[in-house]
């Protein structure tokens, strides 16, 4: 998710938490049948999909954005979600895969970021 911080200090805590869950509800309809959705931090979330080619995650990402687009919360919070994902070669470790998926959102975060500008 991008800006809880923010979100929290502004709004506080009790909105940032709603947006959580929101955000959770988006990410479970989106990825839900192909995959396990985790959340793994304060603002992050995991999901592991078994036997998904390239297409199909790249698809449930782009349903992703295409569902939060105009999800405005109380107070006229907005979601917005920097997605990364990666598909396992080979040769991966699950420390390289995860890697690989976290510069792959973090690209994506800064092109949001620039779009806003």
């Amino acid at each position: 998710m991008n800006n809880l911080k923010q979100i929290n200090d502004r709004y506080g805590h009790r909105s940032g938490d709603r947006l959580i869950i929101t955000a959770a509800e988006y990410i479970k309809k989106s990825f839900g049948q192909q995959g396990k959705c985790y959340r793994i931090g304060g603002d992050e979330f995991l999901v592991i999909c078994r036997s998904c080619s390239e297409e199909q995650t790249a698809n449930a990402v782009a349903a992703l954005q295409e569902q939060i687009k105009n999800e405005t919360g109380e107070k006229g919070i907005s979601l917005q979600i920097a997605a990364g994902y990666a598909v396992q070669r080979q040769e991966d470790t699950a420390e390289s895969l995860f890697q690989r998926a976290d510069n792959c959102m973090y690209e994506n975060k800064e092109k949001m970021k620039r779009a806003c500008r």
